[in-house]
């Protein structure tokens, strides 16, 4: 039953189509998820947050940097990963607005914190 549908679905696909057309195959597709690449910069970064930085807690760029640096990777290595993470809502910022803070910490520093669906993430990667 369900084979012929299968080619009656076809076979309307194949009338419906312009001349010189056939239809795409689909291929299987895994319902399985990707392994997390333990080696890979974005691992390693939301491994050093997640270590050094308490649930809840805002910081700079600079208080998890030297970690991510010690490992080989460059600032904008760290930078565009840390805006990859605030753009899947993993991480949140903002500018500093206090002129004693930007007075402290220079101009156009941002202040992040991880989010809870960040700690959500890791907590399922470590518990897989």
């Amino acid at each position: 039953m369900e084979e012929q549908l299968e080619q009656e679905v076809t076979q309307y696909q194949e009338e419906s189509l312009p001349l010189g057309m056939t239809p795409l195959k689909k291929k299987p597709v895994s319902s399985q998820a990707k392994p997390v690449n333990t080696d890979s910069a974005a691992y390693k970064l939301k491994s050093i947050i997640l270590e050094k930085v308490p649930k809840g807690s805002e910081f700079v760029t600079s208080y998890i940097s030297e970690d991510f640096l010690s490992l080989g990777y460059s600032s904008s290595d760290l930078s565009g990963q840390m805006y990859a993470l605030r753009k899947t809502g993993k991480l949140v910022n903002r500018k500093l607005e206090d002129e004693q803070d930007i007075a402290i910490y220079g101009k156009g520093v941002r202040i992040w914190r991880a989010t809870d669906e960040f700690y959500e993430y890791m907590e399922n990667i470590v518990n897989d």
